[in-house]
């Protein structure tokens, strides 16, 4: 699948033009999708802190330590160009032909699908081998491009997201009410007790897994398993707290009512 655009002309200001306007659809994309990213690290962090699987930060404030385990993930995932939602890595070619410019849009994910769509002013000219017929010609062309390109270097490649450090605004942050959270760390927990059932108590061993798994998966739908989950989610309403800005963003050295930091 390739994704792109063609240029009924090879003037640079208007091939910066387009590439402004791809870049600003995507950057608000990409930000919107680190926030959401960044959202359920910091809930799955005040979680397992509530729960006491884990130790709050002595160090830093929770968006902070949230923040580092999410950029951590973006870095592997960008840096091995994998195809998961912690890959926000987006760039463009800008390749030129019989008096076109024809613009190369590369992401591993399918992130910015929708919103490449409805930017003004460009022509989509991307091309899908399993998509309908009547493409030969676009493919081929495309062929062509690509082949020219192997040897010459393109007219520009320009990164398009992310430019830098991602800015990160809390009132972008968005969380879930702890009756929501509950019920998936109770679905989390039931799954894990399945798992161990169906392993006999012993870690499963890659080859193992996915049956083990698709065995769960099915037992999460039975009764017994729908009335303990119930009974967990009920409990863990009780532990889990409401998440807050003032919360995630407080000093370290401040002790929150929700729960105190540790010492150092």
């Amino acid at each position: 699948m390739i994704t792109g655009f063609r240029l009924e002309t090879q003037n640079a200001a208007a091939i910066e033009s387009a590439l402004i306007s791809i870049q600003k659809a995507v950057t608000k994309q990409g930000t919107a999708e680190y926030h959401t990213l960044l959202s359920e690290e910091i809930q799955a962090l005040i979680d397992n802190i509530s729960l006491n699987v884990i130790q709050r930060p002595a160090d830093v404030s929770l968006l902070d330590a949230a923040r580092k385990e999410l950029d951590a993930k973006v870095a592997y995932a960008t840096g091995r160009m994998l195809p998961t939602r912690y890959n926000l890595y987006a760039s463009a070619q800008v390749m030129l032909m019989d008096g076109c410019a024809y613009i190369k849009f590369n992401s591993s994910t399918p992130l910015y699908k929708s919103v490449l769509s409805k930017v003004k002013g460009l022509t989509a000219f991307s091309y899908d081998p399993r998509g309908s017929a009547g493409q030969e010609e676009r493919g081929e062309l495309w062929n062509r491009l690509m082949e020219k390109y192997t040897s010459q270097i393109p007219f520009c490649t320009a990164q398009m997201f992310p430019r830098g450090p991602i800015e990160v605004d809390p009132a972008l942050l968005k969380f879930d009410s702890p009756l929501q959270r509950a019920r998936v760390i109770a679905r989390h927990n039931m799954t894990n007790q399945l798992l161990s059932m169906y392993s006999d108590g012993k870690e499963i061993p890659p080859y193992k897994l996915m049956r083990c798994m698709d065995l769960a998966l099915e037992d999460l739908t039975q009764q017994y398993a729908k009335r303990e989950m119930q009974n967990m989610t009920a409990h863990l309403q009780t532990i889990l707290i409401n998440i807050t800005t003032a919360l995630i963003t407080e000093a370290p050295n401040m002790e929150s009512a929700a729960f105190p930091a540790e010492p150092k």
